[in-house]
């Protein structure tokens, strides 16, 4: 097909046949027939979800694997999957996937009406924050300005609504062309979480967490290495494939018909694996489409995993550690909460390409065995709308969005 004639041309390395792409992605795919820890992944609706034991104390490790974001969704289900798992669940800890300041920020946003959860930081100070070549961490905010206006924001007065398909691959074109070399990785980040905000629909499945630990008076563990930390790493890998492939990437998106079908088919198989309830093949579904982006599916795959490779297993042990009893407070001293010495179940929120890295890690790193299910069986987080709610899509330029009230 075009997209594939394309994808090849815009992966090609000197002196391969452009068939590099794909090869890769067969051979991930055999090595994904071989579990990375002993247990399985399981499919809790929307969720990617993973159960393991610590043998000799019986304590408990369930990871929930979300998306924190569904391009092109009238309504995610995924929030209220999370809800309703971890009233299942009835964890005695919540563990999510932020750091000690972000995590915080998040805590303050909550409605006055509920109670402050205890707040708990891994047992080990977070690493030195690498230098990152040059690359900008913070983004061309004068473009980003530009785009908010492209997407009109300013126009939707505090209502959620869908960007059209045709802006936002207008949007990345531009950002595309016209940023410089040490803000264009930043720059693509933030474009992808201005739209999921502008639908209201970024990071929902946190805040969900997070709501439920207040609720239920349930400990909070802020287990992420910090954000400065994960793109100080990553960014300078990201910048160099996407500078080095700027202008195969711009070519592609030249050809506005097949770069924007591709990318609506992309968000589509994506959106209906969540809607259908098949969590587990998010994460290798994810990866996949990722890899096979025209232009720049090896630089986005390679990302992927730089972002995993230290993370997962920092989370995993500080999840274990406060399995423990052994975390600190917000001041950064041992925690002394009494519920730490008697927790029997943590359950971890997470992006669902984390799962199987922190089941690793608990394995390898800590002894954990996998479970098929934890002790009490799987919650059911079925709701009326999650099997049936379907994408809904801009089709015209005029209205330049499906807007719904909030």
């Amino acid at each position: 097909s075009a997209a594939n004639q394309e994808a090849s041309s815009g992966n090609r390395d000197a002196g391969d046949d452009g068939l590099g792409p794909f090869r890769e992605l067969i051979s991930w795919l055999r090595e994904r027939r071989r579990p990375r820890w002993p247990g399985r992944t399981t499919s809790l609706g929307p969720l990617a979800a993973a159960a393991l034991r610590e043998p000799n104390s019986g304590r408990e490790v369930v990871i929930l694997g979300t998306s924190h974001s569904v391009p092109g969704l009238s309504r995610n289900p995924v929030p209220l999957a999370v809800k309703r798992a971890l009233a299942g669940l009835k964890p005695g800890l919540i563990a999510v996937e932020l750091d000690g300041e972000r995590g915080k920020l998040a805590v303050e946003k909550l409605s006055a009406v509920l109670r402050r959860p205890a707040l708990l930081l891994p047992e080990s100070d977070p690493p030195a924050i690498p230098d990152a070549g040059g690359v900008d961490l913070f983004g061309d905010q004068s473009m980003m300005e530009r785009i908010r206006d492209l997407f009109g924001e300013g126009q939707a007065q505090g209502r959620a609504y869908q960007v059209a398909p045709d802006i936002v691959l207008e949007a990345t074109k531009q950002v595309v062309e016209k940023s410089s070399d040490s803000s264009l990785a930043m720059n693509l980040l933030a474009l992808a979480e201005m739209r999921a905000r502008c639908a209201d629909d970024w990071g929902r499945d946190v805040s969900t967490a997070i709501e439920a630990a207040a609720q239920s008076n349930t400990p909070l563990l802020l287990c992420d290495l910090p954000q400065d930390w994960s793109l100080a790493k990553v960014l300078p890998v990201y910048s160099q494939a996407w500078v080095r492939d700027r202008k195969q990437r711009l070519g592609y998106l030249e050809k506005k018909a097949t770069a924007l079908k591709a990318m609506v088919a992309e968000e589509k198989i994506f959106a209906d694996c969540v809607v259908r309830g098949r969590g587990a093949d998010l994460p290798p579904l994810s990866y996949a489409l990722s890899l096979c982006r025209p232009g720049c599916g090896q630089a986005e795959a390679l990302t992927r995993t730089l972002f995993l490779e230290e993370r997962d297993p920092a989370i995993a042990s500080a999840v274990a550690s406060a399995l423990e009893g052994r975390a600190r407070d917000e001041s950064g001293a041992a925690s002394t909460l009494p519920a730490l010495a008697k927790l029997r179940r943590a359950v971890c929120v997470v992006g669902a390409s984390h799962v199987e890295g922190i089941a690793e890690a608990l394995a390898n790193n800590f002894g954990f065995e996998g479970l098929d299910e934890p002790a009490g069986g799987w919650p059911d987080v079925k709701g009326s709308s999650s099997g049936s709610e379907r994408s809904r899509r801009t089709n015209s330029r005029g209205g330049r969005s499906a807007r719904r009230a909030p």
